[in-house]
């Protein structure tokens, strides 16, 4: 949003006013003497049977903070003696050495790996130097913190916040799909006077005069005046029927203080008016009073709020007009660092790697039935990247559609590939997306002779575009001629979007004319390639290629990016001429060479050596011999599971085809034949397949009005939600950047698959 440049530096200053007043921003209930946890799920095998590590969770109270302290004995529940809970006092304003001493005592456990921190309230910063002092390994992750955003950033490996500036546009967006016409708008001039509070109304007030909704404000009592809590209580309990009587059911109806949601909820409720959130969004912060839900039993157990809370809207017809977080926010932060804090002590992410923690919140979301989060960083005069600000969907308690927009209009997405026999993996993923989404996919190919057969590829582009209900073109491989076919279908579609992969036109001019651009980052190879090799043991690295493909600039540049990484890892670098395919010992020759030079290479350095070769049609024999001779393989010069792998193996690919499960276990399982399968390796999808399959699912996300066809941002979320359905892991995504920026050129890296797990 256009307004984060502000955003954050708002709501640390209204944060560190209201953590003052924190036990203000919770739902009273009654003492717990002994807290009940929710049935925990199964746990999912992220942890290894020989743990030895621990995970330190630090929470307030039961009675200052119940729903952090309730997640963390739901991961108690869960996860067992790998959890050491411990909690920070009540007067942490004043006491912040206590937070400190407690913080140390879980540090000093050398078992503890990670401490994950929710609230980070005053003097979280100063426990993290002072853990640091004896322990410079311990992870932190923070989630609220109540200390300047640079500071707190700069001690902790990961920080989270709620993004309550961008509540400005969702709540009234909320409340227009609800039906709404007038929004009522209840604070007072000391909540007024805070930065983010007035920021929010600022931007509430726009978005609504963009929605044609009248917003109208009110001024209630200070609960902190005169009339007391109480006061201000009973100003909403007369004021609301009031409004809805004067302005009708139609009233979406917010306020600014804690306090007040127990009356705003049941007056709404009672009137039949409009509720999107609560100023602090959690089922259970004002609901269960207002609707008198019990909750005894049942503490931390958040699908039975839901259930209850939507049981008593569907009493009076409101499931599809009050709403809120399907997730108390706090839990959540907890329930992902605890994740992401395993992932780390399982050795399979960098503690600052703040991608991983995105995939990892999104993750904890899904196991929640909460949907995807919306995550963006911290930038207000600086920017912060592993200060995450977080915005959740709002629950639907209807069970069904909770908004009354209009039906989508009936659309399709083309997806143009090569022929079978010229792109065998894009044109199966596309009868994948056949199968999957039926008659909504148009699939057309163009010609195998493309560089000389442009005419046909743009004829064939128009028709497809031709139907008014093609809403998108996924263009995979974008081939010489996608430029000027997208040309030629804007003179009569305008509208139409383009999401092409592999373009084999000119940067800036296929970035031009395309929505979203996909291309494999082959220059970042040049690290990720040797690394592996260092990683699967590799002394040596020969690296096949010929005067042809060295005068390319990309592989080129690959080669010399190859060698400093070698030197740097202490890897020897040997440069091999391999007979060109196109010259006149041609392909046969070519890969008798690979053949005979492969076992000389290994009798010369020994198995610890790694092989790469630029050219495709010499993958087979390379990967054949150095499984028979047991070197080192990282990857292919174009990864994919399909890529050497079945021919120089014997697998059977028939009945099979498209089906990288299936390659990938195949491939495993010969690999375990030779003791191979920790030293070969490839990327765990088809990059193509990839490609098409996230482009399908970005516009049908924009076909149905979900997102921005340009949203570069967005379109990289969905790439990582296709890969992570597919297993690969997280998809590093850069920008083009060399000479021009360009912003919506995509370059993508997977992960390697690891064949011995």
């Amino acid at each position: 949003m256009k307004e984060k440049s502000i955003l954050t530096k708002c709501v640390m200053l209204m944060l560190i006013a209201l953590v003052l007043f924190a036990s203000g921003c919770r739902t009273t209930t009654p003492p717990v003497e002994e807290p009940v946890v929710e049935k925990p799920e199964a746990v999912e095998e992220i942890v290894s049977k020989d743990a030895k590590y621990k995970i330190g969770i630090m929470t307030g109270t039961v009675s200052q903070g119940e729903e952090e302290y309730q997640e963390a004995l739901n991961q108690v529940a869960k996860y067992g003696d790998l959890i050491v809970h411990a909690t920070y006092p009540d007067q942490f304003s004043t006491e912040m050495e206590t937070t400190i001493s407690r913080t140390v005592e879980m540090a000093s456990d050398p078992d503890v790996k990670a401490i994950v921190f929710v609230q980070a309230v005053p003097g979280a910063a100063a426990a993290i130097d002072k853990v640091h002092e004896t322990r410079p390994d311990m992870v932190f992750i923070a989630g609220v913190p109540a200390e300047d955003p640079a500071v707190i950033a700069s001690k902790a490996n990961i920080v989270m916040q709620v993004d309550e500036i961008s509540m400005g546009v969702t709540i009234p967006t909320l409340a227009y799909e609800m039906g709404a016409k007038t929004f009522i708008h209840y604070s007072f001039p000391r909540h007024l006077s805070y930065a983010t509070i007035a920021r929010r109304l600022e931007i509430m007030k726009e978005t609504c005069a963009k929605l044609g909704i009248e917003l109208v404000e009110v001024t209630a009592p200070d609960p902190t005046g005169d009339a007391g809590m109480s006061g201000a209580q009973q100003f909403i309990v007369e004021d609301v029927p009031r409004q809805i009587a004067t302005y009708g059911k139609d009233t979406a109806f917010f306020s600014t203080n804690c306090g007040l949601q127990e009356p705003l909820i049941r007056m709404i409720w009672e009137g039949g008016a409009i509720y999107p959130q609560q100023c602090c969004p959690s089922p259970y912060h004002g609901y269960p009073a207002a609707l008198n839900i019990d909750v005894s039993g049942h503490e931390g157990d958040v699908p039975y709020m839901l259930e209850q809370i939507a049981a008593k809207l569907k009493e009076k017809g409101q499931e599809g007009r009050m709403s809120t977080w399907g997730v108390p926010i706090n839990m959540l932060m907890i329930d992902a660092g605890v994740r992401f804090a395993i992932e780390y002590a399982e050795g399979r992410v960098d503690p600052n790697d703040t991608a991983a923690f995105k995939r990892v919140i999104n993750e904890a979301a899904a196991a929640r039935g909460v949907g995807e989060v919306t995550i963006t960083s911290y930038d207000e005069e600086v920017k912060l990247d592993n200060f995450l600000m977080l915005l959740c969907p709002f629950h639907d308690f209807s069970g069904g559609v909770v908004t009354e927009k209009p039906a989508v209009e009936p659309y399709k997405i083309g997806i143009m590939t090569g022929t079978v026999s010229q792109g065998e993996e894009e044109y199966q993923e596309a009868l994948n997306q056949v199968a999957k989404y039926g008659d909504l996919i148009v699939h057309a190919t163009y010609p195998d002779q493309f560089s000389t057969e442009m005419e046909t590829t743009i004829s064939r582009t128009v028709e497809m575009a031709s139907d008014p209900e093609v809403k998108a073109i996924v263009f995979v491989q974008a081939v010489p001629g996608a430029a000027a076919a997208i040309d030629k279908v804007r003179e009569t579609r305008p509208d139409m979007v383009f999401i092409a992969g592999v373009p084999a036109e000119d940067p800036a001019v296929i970035a031009g004319k395309a929505n979203i651009v996909m291309q494999v980052d082959e220059i970042s190879m040049g690290v990720t390639i040797p690394t592996l090799a260092y990683e699967m043991g590799a002394k040596t690295f020969i690296h096949y290629s010929f005067p042809r493909h060295l005068s390319y600039a990309t592989i080129a540049r690959r080669l010399e990016i190859m060698k400093e990484t070698c030197a740097k890892l202490g890897i020897e670098l040997v440069e091999v001429t391999a007979p060109d395919p196109t010259g006149d010992a041609g392909m046969s020759g070519a890969q008798q060479f690979i053949v005979e030079d492969v076992p000389r290479q290994i009798a010369t350095y020994g198995k610890d050596t790694a092989f790469f070769s630029t050219n495709c049609g010499l993958q087979e024999p390379l990967i054949r011999m150095i499984w028979e001779g047991g070197a080192i393989y990282p990857q292919q010069c174009c990864p994919s599971p399909y890529h050497g792998y079945p021919a120089a193996l014997n697998i059977d690919v028939s009945g099979h085809e498209g089906d990288v499960p299936y390659m990938l276990e195949q491939i495993a399982a010969k690999l375990k034949e030779k003791g191979q399968e920790g030293r070969m390796s490839t990327w765990g999808v088809p990059i193509n397949m990839l490609m098409i399959d996230a482009g399908v699912r970005f516009a049908i996300e924009y076909a149905e009005g979900r997102v921005d066809p340009n949203d570069a941002e967005a379109f990289k979320r969905i790439i990582n939600e296709a890969a992570a359905a597919r297993g690969v892991g997280e998809v590093t995504i850069t920008s083009y950047d060399e000479e021009v920026k360009l912003d919506n050129f995509l370059m993508l890296l997977c992960p390697f698959h690891d064949f011995s797990k």
